[in-house]
This record gives C-alpha cells, structure tokens and sequence, in this order.
C-alpha cells in the first residue's frame, strides 16, 4: 500500500515514474499522518499535460482534493463494485473512522473472476498485428511466432487480449504471417477465452499497417483499434476510445513519458561552448505500439502495399489528417528483446504474488 502513497509535495514528474513504477493509474496522496489528502489519476496528469503544465510543478493544483472513499466496515461489496465498474475507478482508500487510510482497495479485490468478467461490452474492434518473425528474440523464434512465447503462464497474445477483455472489448481482428498456424490453432475462433477472433493473413509480409488492407467490410461509423502483440499496457481502453471520439481524430497514438540518462557531460557548441550539463536527464514521449484509426484511414490502406505505421501516419500528417496523441501512465513494456522480456515475466510475477497475498 505505501507505494501507491505520495505526498502533495511531489512533481509532476515524479508522479509519473512512480505510476510507471507501480504499472497503476491511480496514486493516493497523504499526509505524514496517513490522513488523506486526495487522489492523483493518469486521467488528472494527462488534463495538466494537454492544458500544458510543467512536468517540474507540483501536484497541489492538479490532484482530486475531494476524492471518493469508503470507512471501513461500513460499505456493501456489491454496492461498491458497482461503483467501480460504473464509474471506472482505478482503487479507492479505505478510512478509519479518524480518516486515517487502512487499506487501498481495487476492483479485483471486490469481484469474483466470473463477475469481472460481466463489464459492458464495447463496440469497437481491436486489431492484433502478429505477422512478425521476432528476429530480435531469436533463437526462442525459430519454431514458435514471436506471440505465441509465455509470458508467466500465458503467451503474449493470450495476455493482450486478456488485457482488452477486462474492459470489455470482445471482438479481435489478428494479423498473422509467419508461423501462424500455431497461432490460429491455439487461440481458434476464441470462444475458449470468452471472445471472439477472425484472421486476416499476409501471403507476403506488408509492414506493421500494410495488412489492414486485408480486412473486409470496414464499420464506417466506429473506429478500430490497433495494438502490436508483443504490448503489455496497463490501460483503460475505454478512455482511449473516447478521448479520440471526443476530438474527432483521425489518427491517436499512445504515448509513453520516457526518460534517458547521458552518462557524460552534454557540451551544446557551434564552435563556441554555450553550455555544459553534467551528466543530464533527457525526457521524450515515444510512441507505445497502440493507436486508434478510424476507418476511412485504413481504407486508404493500398491493396498489396508494404507499409509501417510510422510512415502511414507521417503520410497522413503531410495530407492534413488529424492526429493527435493520448499519453499513458502505468505499466507499459514493449518486449522485443529477451531483456524486456525477462522484465515483463517479473512484473507479471510479482503482481500475481501481490494479488495472493491481498
């Protein structure tokens, strides 16, 4: 409980690399008396972000000072699930009758497994490219398609559909090429996952956007969703969906605050030393691997054609499409190398050993 626990002194900054830490997307905030203060959500980071704070400010004029919480021993469990799906929280406090924080509860706390998994269903489809041949994780990409390799107890693919699952997304559009026999046998039509899976499949590889020229009888009201299948996001889709509803986008794409150290002095010259920092943190937001398109974009999608996703959206910049971002915070790993591979299998594991012991 203590991690997801900040102080109103922090910075913006440091609010998302511990919601990057802790793979939430929710922080309560308290005092040195664990007397609650209020509620910080990706949700109040990314309005300060848009509205264009500062990273280097403090959080007081940003987080939810009159946050939703419960006393203990006085609450109903149904009542409060309720709550939790209808309204989308993330976790709420637990009080004590002097105010005093005593538990942080989360929906998963609340629900049997059977319950969670009775959220609403949402009508937007979710596009899973799974094509690749993982060149990078090799030799484990030999003879087993990059999606197919476990991550804990389940493969990647299984995990992101998973992920999509629990927020209610039911209807899967997967990309295939390479092995994709193993993929199609193992997850068949999904019905085993309590979901619904249709394949298109790439004769020749097209890129990681050229494949969506593939699919057939395009909803021309409703966007889509495209995720790469070796992503593992802490997110709720919902919100992603309707943040680029609400904007009428084009194009979003999620984006990932990070941050790299130059382990040496920076010298900025023309010839002439400007400036020197030592050793400096540079900061960046890089695109995670999941987007919303709407449909005429993937429309535009040429029959046969080999193309990325960075070059169909650079592409689609230069024509005046409207593309805008929606940062994420939480856990976020793109596992393309055995490192972050090893990375995600311990975070799966951990969280699994945090949920036990709940």
């Amino acid at each position: 409980m203590k991690k997801v626990l900040i102080s109103s002194e922090i910075t913006l900054k440091e609010a998302i690399n511990r919601l990057n830490e802790l793979g939430t997307k929710t922080l309560v905030v308290s005092n040195e008396e664990n007397i609650l203060l209020g509620t910080l959500s990706d949700g109040d980071i990314r309005r300060a972000i848009i509205n264009g704070n500062n990273l280097d400010e403090n959080i007081k004029n940003i987080y939810n000072q009159n946050p939703k919480y419960v006393q203990e021993g006085k609450y109903s469990i149904k009542k409060l699930a309720e709550d939790f799906i209808r309204n989308k929280y993330d976790l709420m406090p637990m009080l004590s009758s002097k105010m005093e924080i005593k538990k942080i509860l989360f929906l998963e706390d609340l629900l049997s497994e059977n319950e969670s998994a009775k959220l609403r269903p949402q009508d937007t489809t979710v596009i899973i490219m799974a094509g690749g041949l993982g060149k990078r994780l090799l030799p484990m990409t030999k003879d087993v398609p990059k999606p197919m390799i476990k991550v804990g107890d389940n493969s990647m693919i299984e995990i992101v559909i998973d992920n999509f699952k629990n927020f209610g997304f039911l209807d899967f559009i997967v990309s295939v090429n390479f092995l994709s026999d193993q993929i199609t046998s193992h997850l068949g039509d999904g019905n085993k996952m309590g979901v619904k899976i249709d394949y298109i499949k790439e004769e020749k590889p097209l890129g990681t956007a050229g494949s969506l020229s593939l699919i057939q009888n395009i909803k021309d009201d409703k966007p889509y969703i495209v995720t790469n299948s070796d992503v593992i996001i802490d997110l709720d889709f919902r919100d992603l969906v309707k943040h680029h509803k609400d904007n009428k986008a084009d194009i979003t794409i999620c984006t990932k605050f990070h941050e790299i150290n130059i382990p040496y002095g920076v010298v900025n010259t023309n010839g002439t030393v400007i400036s020197i920092e030592e050793k400096p943190n540079k900061s960046y937001w890089v695109n995670s691997g999941l987007y919303v398109l709407s449909p005429s974009i993937i429309n535009k999608v040429k029959s046969d054609e080999y193309i990325d996703m960075t070059d169909l959206i650079s592409k689609e910049i230069s024509e005046g499409s409207k593309v805008i971002s929606f940062p994420i915070f939480g856990y976020w790993k793109d596992i393309g190398q055995k490192e972050q591979l090893e990375e995600a299998r311990k975070y799966l594991a951990e969280t699994k050993e945090d949920r036990d012991e709940n």
